[in-house]
């Protein structure tokens, strides 16, 4: 097997909300909504990083065992992101920090958030 691409595939239980917050703090814009007009599903993306928002009701009818599911989870997506201290001042306010800025031994700047969703966030940047 040869992998292509990754796409994170997120469940939420508010799709407009969602789309909001992930344009509003990390600049995701919505290129694919289904339908249109208060979309279930929704496709963005910030430069070649790409995530699916899928409302919890029409995920679980395509897989059933989502609907007992809490949201968030026990994986934490790592966004590697060009302004990290930038983007941590900006959005400390707004969402629910786990990990303040720090460097790391491996030669990074980041920080980890929770968003309302229940997700965790490290954002990223090689110094």
């Amino acid at each position: 097997m040869k992998a292509q691409n990754l796409t994170i595939e997120l469940m939420v239980d508010d799709v407009k909300r969602s789309l909001e917050f992930y344009k509003k703090n990390l600049g995701f814009i919505p290129f694919v909504k289904v339908p249109e007009q208060d979309p279930f599903f929704v496709i963005m993306k910030n430069n070649s990083v790409q995530i699916m928002l899928y409302h919890r009701n029409k995920f679980a009818e395509e897989i059933p065992k989502l609907k007992e599911l809490k949201l968030g989870g026990s994986i934490v997506l790592y966004l590697e992101v060009d302004e990290v201290k930038k983007i941590f001042e900006k959005i400390k306010g707004n969402v629910k920090i786990i990990q303040e800025m720090h460097d790391t031994d491996y030669g990074t700047s980041e920080f980890s958030f929770e968003d309302f969703n229940g997700y965790i966030w490290m954002l990223s940047k090689k110094k």
